[in-house]
C-alpha cells in the first residue's frame, strides 16, 4: 500500500539490521517488530544483530509460533497462528502459479494471523482507514475481484480448479520467447 506510506519515514533493509540497530544514532532505532522471521539466525552480521537485540533501550515485539532465537530478546511475544488457521493466497517462487488457501482448523488459543494482528494494532492505535476494518476474507475477495491480465486470460477449467483450491498456472505468453535479438537466453550481452 504505497498510498499509505508517509514521506520521510526511514527504511532499513533487513540485510543491514545489525548495523542499523548498533550504529544508527540520528535518531536510533528504539523499537523493533519482528514477524515471519528470525533475524538472530537468518540475517547477515549475526554479531551485530545479537548486540543490537541485547540493547536495554530497544523495545522488541516478536509475533511467532515458537520461542526463536530472536524471541528470546523480546519484551513482548505475540502468538502467531499457522498456515492451517487462516485464509490466504499462495504464490510460488519462480513461476506463475497461484492457489487459494482456506483454513482447515480454527486458530489455536489466542494466536492470530499477521493480517489480523496488523488490523487489530492499527485500530488500537486509532487508525480509521477502511482497510483496518477489513477481515482477511474481505481482503482476499478484493484481491481476487481485481481484474488483472493474467486472471482475465484464465480459462474456465483453470478457474474451476482455482476455486476448488488447486494451484493453477496463470496464463502467459510463450515462456521460451525471450526478448533478445537472438530469441534465446543470453548470459553474455556485449551490446549492454
Amino acid at each position: 500500500r504505497p498510498d499509505l506510506q508517509q514521506p520521510g519515514v526511514r527504511r532499513v533493509n533487513m540485510n543491514q539490521l545489525g548495523t542499523a540497530l548498533c550504529e544508527l544514532r540520528d535518531p536510533p532505532i528504539m523499537s523493533l517488530y519482528v514477524y515471519s522471521s528470525n533475524p538472530a539466525c537468518i540475517a547477515p552480521n549475526q554479531k551485530g544483530i545479537l548486540q543490537g537485540l541485547a540493547r536495554e533501550d530497544l523495545f522488541t515485539v516478536v509475533h511467532d509460533r515458537f520461542l526463536t532465537d530472536t524471541a528470546r530478546y523480546a519484551d513482548i511475544m505475540l502468538p502467531a497462528d499457522t498456515a492451517m488457521e487462516h485464509a490466504d493466497l499462495a504464490a510460488s517462487y519462480g513461476n506463475l502459479c497461484i492457489q487459494k488457501v482456506d483454513p482447515v482448523i480454527a486458530p489455536v488459543g489466542q494466536s492470530k494471523s499477521n493480517f489480523d494482528t496488523f488490523t487489530l494494532l492499527g485500530r488500537a492505535m486509532g487508525f480509521t482507514e477502511p482497510h483496518f476494518a477489513q477481515t482477511n476474507a474481505d481482503m482476499r475477495r478484493a484481491v481476487l475481484d481485481a481484474v488483472t491480465p493474467w486472471r482475465a486470460r484464465m480459462d474456465a477449467d483453470a478457474q474451476r480448479r482455482f476455486d476448488a483450491g488447486y494451484g493453477v498456472l496463470l496464463p502467459q505468453d510463450d515462456a521460451c520467447a525471450f526478448a533478445t535479438s537472438s530469441g534465446k537466453i543470453e548470459f553474455l550481452r556485449p551490446d549492454l
